[in-house]
């Protein structure tokens, strides 16, 4: 039986560089890269990379889903641009979602996200809609001081 599991990454500050994309397509073949996006979904077997490390190193928004119940989305930033005390008051165990790397800081939530309408992605995983089209707001909205989310 097999198992699906879908990644999905997004730049929202700058562009892969020729060297970035290169680099990503050595990770995988078949995944679909642009200029500001990695995602690619497995049938058998798994991303050939730490997928924190590709956050860490190209990319601010990183979703991943499997149909076996894993639901994880993650937000790089600024330090500099979080109020990281503000924060930390609206989650009951921020050491296991406010995480460091190096002047970065990255949000952790793994839940079920609620649609107000259907899901973003109907009812075919594969339909090369973005699953981050409507968490990117999300982002935005942290920028801008508003952590409710």
């Amino acid at each position: 039986m097999s198992e699906y599991t879908y990644y999905e990454f997004q730049t929202i500050t700058r562009t892969l560089t020729e060297d970035d994309y290169n680099a990503l397509r050595n990770i995988s073949s078949r995944a679909e890269i642009t200029a500001t996006k990695f995602s690619n979904f497995y049938t058998f077997g798994s991303l050939k990379a730490n997928p924190y490390h590709l956050l860490e190193r190209y990319f601010e928004v990183y979703y991943h889903y499997a149909d076996y119940g894993v639901r994880e989305f993650y937000l790089k930033f600024p330090t500099r641009l979080l109020d990281i005390f503000r924060i930390k008051e609206y989650f009951l165990h921020p050491e296991k979602v406010i995480l460091k790397s190096g002047e970065n800081t990255i949000l952790y939530f793994a839940v079920d996200f609620e649609w107000e309408d259907e899901s973003p992605w109907g009812d075919d995983p594969n339909n090369k809609k973005s699953w981050l089209d409507k968490l990117i707001p999300i982002y935005k909205e942290i920028l801008e001081g508003d952590y409710r989310c």
